[in-house]
Parts: structure tokens; C-alpha cells; sequence
């Protein structure tokens, strides 16, 4: 075998090997741990010893190559992109009793068809657009205000994860929500510590900042992770759980306690449990999110102004916090919407400090007879 072919095949097998060490290490299940994971000395030859062919023989380096995750320039900005497909917030139920009012408003609509449902652990992250093109990783979009987003796509590609690259070439916009687990939200802040910094005040706003850093390498320190949880186009199945299926087989990292459920009363049944035990999870949540599972059934029910009616968003009893209206501001957003703004004395909530809150627009402002100086309460959305 000519030389060239032999360091192609070994840049091949190296570059096999990390990605699966690197999915197995931050996606993988319990099971299995002999397969799962080499020891540190060993991965960290397997990637030197990459770079270094890599370095030598440029024209040979793979278009999905682990080493995208590991390396990264920095840049200056942040470009703005439109989502060809906008990225909608839900609409939120705060009790099981809301949640049964839901679903009979979805079995009116649909006729007493027969309905299943999917459950989803509603992680307490930050929503992201991947988009890929004939197989590849291509950009990372943030929601941004749903409709344009900032493009973080070197960012996105340190998420270990996350594939560089996929067996079916077709086009897909897969949307997930980026978090930081909390023992590496732990580890993170005592180097802060250490370093004299301020800690940050919860995983959430660790993921958000660390995708905005200008500097890829830096991003990468910070060990994010994703779950994917749709595909917001080149669905390649009719229902929601088989498109799931397929993402999984496809390498993505889904959720495993995601579950397909064929009654009302499972699906409460899932909500009630999550809430118990969700400090027992690696990472945070803070509700369940609700899907129907036919996409045939999703498009008859169609969508309001602002959400799905086919999904909803159960969120667990919130931390609440006590505050006092000083102003109301005029926000605009990316389109030139007027929003308005709240402006209160500074309170914490749920780890953050809030001192504005938008108020959605001006009925709202009407339907809670808001004035100046009035005591507010608080919940994080």
C-alpha cells in the first residue's frame, strides 16, 4: 500500500476513534463502561498523535475531524441569521389540573382521535439551531428572539457531543437546548474561585455566556453538552418519536428519558415523577414538555401567533420572589416589535438577579391594572 494511503487510513481510524470516544464519554448510557472509555493518557495520544499528520499532511485532514472540537481561532463577532424555520416558545401550564385542560382542548380539535403523546425532560439550557448540509455540520444558530439568531457556529463545533458529521446526507435543521452538567458547572466556578473571578450563579447562564465567548478554545474548557430534541426540517418519519429514532441513530444525543406514552393520565403520571426526582438528574430542569406525537395530527392543530398548540410546556412549582414596579420601559425587538418592559428593584430568583421583566405587550399591562409602585410577584418563566 502506497504511503500516502497508509497515513489517509491511519488519519481515518484515529479520527473514527476519538469521535466515538468523545460521543461514548459525553452521550453515552451507563452500560457497557469497557467500551465506553480509555483512560486520559490514551486519548490524549490518540489526538496528538492526529494533529501531528494532520499538521504534516494538511490536504489529508477530514472534513469532520475531531480535531474541529478541539481547536478553534478567535473571532470578533457574532454574525445575525434568519431562521428558515422560527424557532417558537411555548405555551406553559403551571398545574396537572391545567395540563388535563390542555389536552381536552386537543381532543376537541382533533375529533376524538386517537392521540399519543411524548415526554420530554425540559432542560434548563439554552435552544440552539444546528443546521447540516450533505452530511455536515454546516452552522449553530441561538434562538434569538425566534425569528433571527447569532451564528456561533465555531462555538457550537467544540460541543464534543454534537456530530461534525452524519451518515444520511440529507438536509436537516435539528434544534436542541445547550447545558452545562452540574459537576462541570461545580468544577468551572472553583476555578473562578481560585482565580479571584466571581462564581456564576447557575448552570444556565454559565452555557449562554460560554456560547457567546469570542475565543472557540475558551468555549471548549467549559465542557458544554446538548440534547437535540427535534427536527425542525428534513424529518424524515410521520411521527415525533421516529424522528427521535432516528436522530439517535444518526448519533445525536436524545434524551433518555425521553418516553412515548398513549394516555393523559401517563403523561401526568411522568410529570408527577419528574418532579420528585429531579434532583437526582446530572444537569437541570426545571418542567416536561409535552408533544403530540403524529406529525399529521401536529399540522391539524397548527399553531397560534406565537406557539404550538401541539406542544406545551408543564413547569414545575416555581421559586417565586417579591419585587416593586419603578418604570415601564418601550423594548424593540429584532423586527422592530414594541415590547413592553418592567423596570423593578433588584431581586434574585432562581440564582439570577432580575431587575426587568417584559410585560409582553400593553393588554397585558390593561388585564393586570399594573401602576407605578405597585408590589409584584415574580416567576422565571
Amino acid at each position: 500500500m502506497p504511503f500516502g494511503s497508509t497515513t489517509q487510513a491511519r488519519i481515518r481510524e484515529l479520527s473514527a476513534l476519538i469521535h466515538q470516544y468523545n460521543y461514548s464519554y459525553y452521550c453515552g448510557n451507563d452500560s457497557d463502561e469497557s467500551e465506553k472509555y480509555c483512560a486520559d493518557e490514551t486519548y490524549d495520544a490518540l489526538v496528538i498523535e492526529l494533529k501531528a499528520l494532520e499538521n504534516q499532511y494538511p490536504e489529508l485532514k477530514l472534513e469532520d475531524s475531531p480535531t474541529l472540537h478541539i481547536t478553534g481561532e478567535p473571532h470578533s463577532v457574532f454574525p445575525s441569521r434568519k431562521h428558515l424555520i422560527p424557532m417558537l416558545s411555548l405555551g406553559n401550564v403551571y398545574s396537572l389540573d391545567e395540563l388535563k385542560s390542555w389536552d381536552t382542548s386537543i381532543q376537541k380539535l382533533l375529533g376524538g382521535q386517537n392521540t399519543e403523546y411524548v415526554c420530554e425532560l425540559k432542560i434548563d439550557g439554552v435552544a440552539i439551531s444546528a443546521i447540516y448540509r450533505n452530511g455536515l455540520l454546516s452552522a449553530g444558530v441561538t434562538r434569538g428572539d425566534g425569528s433571527e439568531g447569532e451564528e456561533i457556529t465555531p462555538n457550537i463545533k467544540t460541543i464534543s457531543c454534537l456530530p461534525l458529521k452524519i451518515n444520511d446526507e440529507r438536509d436537516l435543521d435539528v434544534r436542541g437546548e445547550v447545558y452545562l452538567p452540574r459537576k462541570n458547572f461545580d468544577a468551572y466556578n472553583q476555578q473562578r474561585i481560585s482565580s479571584g473571578e466571581l462564581p456564576f450563579k447557575n448552570p444556565r447562564n454559565a452555557a449562554a455566556g460560554s456560547l457567546r465567548l469570542l475565543d472557540s478554545t475558551e468555549t471548549r474548557r467549559r465542557n458544554l453538552a446538548v440534547f437535540i430534541y427535534t427536527i425542525a426540517e428534513g424529518a424524515p418519519e410521520e411521527s415525533h418519536a421516529g424522528n427521535l429514532e432516528f436522530l439517535q441513530q444518526q448519533e445525536f444525543p436524545v434524551n433518555p428519558e425521553t418516553k412515548k406514552v398513549g394516555s393523559i393520565e401517563e403523561v401526568l403520571e411522568f410529570c408527577r415523577y419528574w418532579e420528585e426526582h429531579k434532583e437526582e438528574l446530572p444537569y437541570d430542569i426545571d418542567g416536561i414538555v409535552l408533544k403530540i406525537n403524529s406529525l399529521k395530527q401536529q399540522r391539524q392543530l397548527g399553531f397560534t401567533a406565537k406557539s404550538p398548540r401541539w406542544a406545551t410546556a408543564f413547569k414545575f412549582t416555581a421559586e417565586q420572589a417579591f419585587s416593586v414596579l419603578r418604570e415601564v420601559e418601550v423594548g424593540v425587538g429584532r423586527t422592530g416589535n414594541l415590547t413592553p418592559v418592567a423596570i423593578l428593584d433588584p431581586v434574585e430568583l432562581n440564582g439570577t438577579i432580575v431587575g426587568r421583566a417584559t410585560l409582553h405587550n400593553y393588554d397585558q399591562v390593561e388585564r393586570f391594572n399594573l401602576h407605578l409602585g405597585d408590589h409584584v410577584t415574580l416567576e422565571k418563566g
